[in-house]
């Protein structure tokens, strides 16, 4: 047998072994501190019975010596409830109660006390009971010292009943203790057993293992030394990767450039009339191409970037309204879009996100596009604006287009992961897109949820922290002290776009 599994084996069974023990005197224990439980009820109820016999003769003396009726029925009744009470409690002493939890206890010495044939004292109740019953059912005025019923339960009855019932309270006192000794034993057998098993395991499980990890060290050690090297070689990769990746991105751009801009040109007619249909619908598939093998470049290179953790992230601030509205803007020129309804709604007063302006533009526009991409005629894009309570705020993008299941949600947040659909046409993308806004959601802190059902549309909600939102004031002025308004803040947003034309249009080329 193979030595690994021989020593795991053994292992187990000692294992199981422990725990079968530890499960058994576990049980046992619980048992035992339940039956104590139990015997400490017997004992108080025992005890219990010498306090009834002398509330027996008490109320008798009352009934006796009470010179008004209304104390000699209070007397006679309270007689009553306390025999009843000490036959119940007789009863449960000498038969048990099961239904109770009430256990019978029972040996020779509490036998002998209870049903000695000579003045037991399960004879010595029943005839105290039945003395107290006559005594308690004399008229009023009648019980007196010549009544031999009162004679007993004040004079002789609690004195026999008292020593007997001592002895049996002291019994099982000493029948408790018995027990608890027997536990005692059976605890110190278990721990005894569970060292002598833990021997065993040293023995034949954990000095073989020892021996065995040694052998194995040295191996392992080889193992991570050439896992070391290997790491700092994909490392190496990766940054040979990223140095490619930016320099294609410039010799791939420089030409892309080029034919977008001279195509676009030739398609407005700066050089004039173009000769033929033909010509012009050749000319707009070059620009076409241009622009989505532009795209492609950028979004690689955003998925680098965020992979490796060097996003460039140019701290700023935009107002929510003017994002949106630049962003529908942009979206709707798109030709390639359908052309659906827009709904624009807002809940909530306006803010201020504090990020990188460029970015944030590139998630909503990203969304947006999308939206439009999956709708059909005569669809609905919504956009919404929204802020919680715990001062997050955000975007809610919705379209009635064709709707993803579970699966299709999980896969278009992977990385080119495509969700097919036979409804929509043209898909061009090799699906960067929304794994590149999760990724830009997340570099600024916040959340992303998509919400979307087969048949009936998507939505998806974009949250970012408190932190980041700053609101506006229903005067139309930001709530920061230097009093900036929004207007103001439209026209920085506006001088932060054109600032950069470039870089303006890596953004509007990014839409999916």
């Amino acid at each position: 047998m193979n030595p690994v599994k021989s020593l795991r084996i053994r292992y187990l069974f000692g294992l199981g072994f422990l725990a079968v023990l530890v499960a058994s005197t576990y049980l046992v224990m619980v048992n035992a501190i339940e039956r104590q439980q139990h015997y400490g009820r017997v004992i108080h109820y025992a005890g219990e019975q010498i306090g009834l016999v002398n509330r027996i003769a008490f109320f008798v003396q009352v009934m006796a010596t009470t010179e008004d009726e209304d104390d000699f029925d209070l007397a006679r009744a309270q007689i009553g409830r306390a025999i009843n009470l000490m036959r119940k409690r007789h009863d449960m002493l000498v038969h048990g109660a099961p239904e109770q939890d009430f256990p019978k206890v029972s040996n020779a010495t509490l036998k002998q006390i209870y049903f000695d044939s000579g003045f037991g004292l399960d004879m010595a109740i029943e005839r105290f009971m039945k003395r107290a019953e006559l005594a308690r059912s004399a008229p009023w005025g009648t019980l007196n010292e010549s009544n031999a019923a009162y004679v007993y339960v004040v004079t002789y009855g609690p004195f026999v009943l008292e020593t007997l019932q001592n002895a049996a309270v002291t019994e099982y006192e000493d029948f408790a203790r018995s027990e608890m000794t027997k536990l005692k034993y059976l605890e110190l057998g278990a721990v005894v057993v569970a060292l002598l098993v833990m021997c065993l395991e040293a023995f034949l499980i954990f000095r073989p293992l020892e021996r065995r990890i040694h052998s194995m060290f040295h191996a392992v050690e080889l193992q991570r030394n050439a896992l070391a090297r290997e790491r700092d070689r994909a490392e190496r990769a990766s940054q040979s990767k990223s140095h490619f990746l930016s320099n294609m991105s410039h010799e791939l751009r420089t030409p892309l450039n080029a034919i977008i801009g001279f195509s676009s040109a030739i398609l407005d007619g700066i050089y004039g009339p173009i000769a033929s249909k033909k010509q012009e619908e050749r000319i707009n598939d070059i620009h076409s191409s241009g622009i989505h093998l532009q795209r492609l470049v950028n979004d690689i290179l955003d998925i680098s970037a965020l992979e490796a953790g060097a996003i460039d992230m140019n701290e700023g601030e935009i107002e929510a309204t003017a994002l949106v509205q630049y962003c529908l803007g942009v979206v709707q020129a798109d030709k390639n879009f359908v052309d659906a309804a827009i709904d624009v709604r807002n809940s909530g007063p306006n803010f201020i996100i504090h990020g990188d302006v460029r970015r944030l533009n590139q998630i909503l526009l990203n969304l947006l596009s999308n939206a439009f991409k999956y709708t059909s005629r005569p669809g609905k894009v919504g956009i919404e604006r929204l802020i919680l309570p715990s001062g997050e705020a955000g975007f809610r993008v919705s379209d009635t287009g064709p709707g993803m299941s579970k699966e299709e949600v999980s896969l278009a947040q992977e990385r080119f992961g495509r969700v097919g659909n036979a409804l929509v046409n043209d898909h061009t993308s090799i699906g960067l897109g929304l794994p590149v806004t999760v990724e830009l959601v997340k570099v600024h802190e916040g959340a992303i949820k998509i919400d979307s059902t087969p048949g009936q549309g998507t939505h998806v909600t974009v949250f970012f922290p408190a932190q980041r939102i700053e609101l506006i004031s229903s005067s139309g002025s930001e709530s920061k002290p230097n009093g900036q308004s929004v207007n103001q803040n439209r026209k920085s947003f506006r001088r932060s776009l054109d600032k950069n034309d470039k870089r303006l249009s890596e953004v509007e080329l990014s839409i999916k």
